[in-house]
């Protein structure tokens, strides 16, 4: 509350903390509880500094591109361009974790139907979508400004 002066965003951001704490209360230890939470709601905060950041940074590309009136053959090169370096992505990953990663985003299918089709354990299956994940972040960063301006129109 000191640091944003919103109340309303303190107390999310602290609810938040406690959500997180109690989903992992099996596995965490904790030797100082106070210093924890402190630690945890500074850490919150300053993620959703950084998301600020972020959404500020895309809105500001979003306005100067409308200002400019939108190219559609601009547009149209860069979802070509999109196309590619998603698959170039998916040609990055390795033959298990592409497989996971065509089931789960392209199939539909759930953790636990892919674990089944592929007899793997959910965790592994876990895995893979999150190294996929990983992967397509680094490969489409530069096109995040441009899937802004593309979810506006659609």
């Amino acid at each position: 509350m000191r640091r944003s002066g919103d109340s309303l965003l303190a107390e999310d951001l602290t609810q938040a903390v406690f959500v997180s704490l109690w989903e992992k209360r099996k596995d965490a230890v904790i030797q100082n509880l106070a210093s924890y939470l402190f630690v945890a709601v500074r850490f919150r905060f300053i993620s959703y500094l950084k998301s600020q950041m972020r959404e500020s940074a895309y809105r500001e590309h979003l306005l100067h591109v409308q200002e400019e009136g939108g190219n559609p053959v601009e547009a149209s090169y860069r979802l070509k361009e999109l196309n590619a370096a998603i698959d170039k992505g998916v040609d990055m990953m390795p033959p298990k974790t592409k497989t996971v990663y065509t089931m789960s985003r392209n199939g539909q299918y759930s953790v636990k139907e892919i674990a089944r089709k592929l007899n793997l354990s959910e965790k592994a299956v876990e895995y893979h979508i999150t190294q996929s994940l990983k992967t397509m972040r680094l490969v489409l960063r530069d096109f995040l400004p441009f899937l802004l301006f593309v979810q506006e129109i659609f």
